[in-house]
């Protein structure tokens, strides 16, 4: 009878460490690059009004982002030429009253070669009609920042 318990013991204690590194795997969240939370109307990139996206080098497969975008359609950006790593990271910025508010944050998948990132989700309804602009920050310093053209949704 003990041996039953203390095996029945082990069994559930095992699964319970099994289901929690399911829900939050450990070594992918230490591997992962994630910026800390800031507040999506002062983000920690420092743009505040949409002068700020002016100068800020384009694209360079800027044909890849659409225009308009809809409910349900997917918003993917990839790069072939550039290498970039895990934290190239890509914010949407979405106008409102003349300043940018931060709507979603992407970080890059890569093929199997750990190269060509490509940055993706699917437009739902919080994203609300209006002027959006995508931003990359590279970490090949010698990029920074780069933007897309506006598009709506």
């Amino acid at each position: 009878m003990k041996l039953g318990k203390l095996a029945l013991v082990g069994a559930l204690t095992f699964g319970g460490f099994t289901a929690v590194e399911m829900i939050k795997p450990t070594s992918q969240a230490a591997a992962a690059y994630e910026e800390p939370y800031s507040d999506p109307y002062h983000d920690r990139w420092g743009f505040n009004s949409e002068s700020n996206f002016t100068y800020l080098s384009k694209f360079p497969n800027e044909h890849m982002i659409k225009s308009s975008y809809r409910t349900g359609d997917i918003f993917t950006y990839s790069l072939s030429s550039i290498k970039d790593g895990s934290g190239a990271v890509m914010k949407i910025f979405k106008m409102e009253n003349g300043k940018p508010v931060r709507y979603r944050t992407i970080y890059p998948q890569f093929d199997a070669n750990h190269q060509n990132p490509n940055w993706s989700t699917v437009i739902t309804d919080v994203y609300t009609p209006g002027t959006y602009i995508a931003v990359i920050n590279h970490v090949n310093d010698s990029i920074g920042y780069g933007a897309s053209n506006w598009f709506t949704i």
